[in-house]
């Protein structure tokens, strides 16, 4: 009887100790210091030009999390916008950089939506994450943007910019290659307010970050260019 107390007490005590241990292995759960979404009956006219910038994955289809690569020594904070291609559902989020460690990180999505969500199927949403010193602020240099996602992506040297071409014609000129990628419309099975046009990326595991232009044409014109910068690592 002592020798089975005495070994209960042992476990017990390992327990104990083993608990603190445990908990600073788990990741951090990091909540957006502001979350703010809409769920509009009428479907509203969108004005950006560029909607998202994000990675194909298995699953483009809303989720409770979003994934994202944060860059080294990164400082500020981390700007997230979502919006179906329908115009109706939008949604922004503000992350504190100082509370996310640099690598792959899983990021809640605290949205009160989700039923009218899961009706949008892949490819159905836009997301865009960027950082700045402050979201809301006006933006006075190049913004750099990050690649993001539902779920990790199948293929990280792989992303979608996703446009609003305003009936022109788009193309995407990377400034290292002095190359030009081609951009296709999107299905119109629905109807696309936020954005009609997608334009694969690819690059190669060494590349540090994407910087260029979003070009469009209409009727032989050339429309003002948008400028583009994304850190892949």
């Amino acid at each position: 009887m002592r020798n089975k107390a005495a070994l209960l007490f042992l476990i017990i005590s390992f327990s104990i100790a083993a608990t603190p241990f445990i908990e600073g292995q788990a990741q951090a759960i990091v909540s957006p210091e502001v979350f703010t979404e809409a769920y509009l009956d009428q479907v509203p006219v969108s004005g950006s030009i560029l909607t998202g910038l994000q990675y194909s994955t298995p699953s483009d289809s809303a989720g409770k999390n979003l994934w994202v690569r944060i860059p080294q020594e990164a400082i500020g904070k981390l700007c997230v916008s979502v919006i179906t291609d329908d115009g109706r559902y939008s949604a922004a989020a503000q992350f504190n950089l100082s509370a996310l460690s640099s690598g792959e990180r899983s990021l809640p999505y605290p949205t009160k939506y989700g039923e009218q969500l899961r009706k949008y199927t892949s490819g159905r949403t836009a997301l865009l994450a960027s950082i700045a010193d402050a979201c809301a602020s006006p933006r006075a240099n190049l913004q750099t943007y990050l690649p993001i996602s539902w779920s990790p992506p199948a293929d990280a040297n792989k992303f979608l910019v996703l446009v609003n071409s305003g009936d022109s014609d788009v193309r995407l000129y990377r400034n290292s290659s002095k190359k030009f990628s081609q951009c296709k419309k999107a299905e119109m099975n629905a109807a696309r307010v936020a954005y009609d046009t997608v334009c694969p990326v690819d690059v190669v595991s060494s590349d540090t970050n994407w910087i260029g232009s979003i070009i469009r044409n209409r009727n032989d014109e050339t429309l003002p260019l948008v400028p583009l910068q994304a850190s892949l690592r």
